[in-house]
């Protein structure tokens, strides 16, 4: 395993790299497990997605391919925040894949305007969220570029 570990990096780089494709398409969703044992450095207390009260858990990420090949995963402690997870695994797709131009879907809640910021410094990085309802009203205001017919 420690063999495997230090050879991780090198393996993921040749993964993404060979299996990405041309367009060089990569998925990545970010979950967390719950962790009953006690002997695990990562395991923290956070915000649990499945509302489970009083587990401790680790938050993991995975990198793929368009037809769902895994080619690189990243664990984080427990109590890692959505959004600094984020900002890691975009700098590392970049990394592996030789990706410049980043075009990341999320949820609001991990595209937030500093992360856009922190990103769009070191990147050609684009983005695809979902728009906040006082957002939506103000488009949909009578002046607004939406308007109701």
């Amino acid at each position: 395993m420690d063999w495997l570990l230090e050879q991780q990096p090198r393996i993921e780089k040749q993964l993404a790299r060979t299996h990405l494709g041309p367009e060089r398409l990569a998925l990545f969703v970010l979950s967390a497990s719950w962790v009953t044992g006690t002997h695990n450095p990562l395991a923290k207390f956070g915000y649990s997605r499945d509302r489970k009260r009083g587990c401790e858990q680790i938050e993991y990420g995975m990198l793929a391919t368009r037809a769902g090949l895994p080619s690189a995963v990243r664990v984080f402690p427990g109590n890692t925040a959505d959004p600094a997870a984020f900002i890691q695994i975009s700098e590392e797709i970049q990394d592996l894949s030789g990706v410049h131009d980043l075009v990341v879907v999320g949820d609001r809640g991990m595209i937030t305007n500093a992360r856009v910021e922190d990103l769009s410094k070191d990147t050609d990085f684009r983005w695809v969220t979902a728009l906040r309802n006082t957002d939506i009203q103000k488009l949909a205001e009578d002046n607004g570029p939406w308007r109701s017919v």
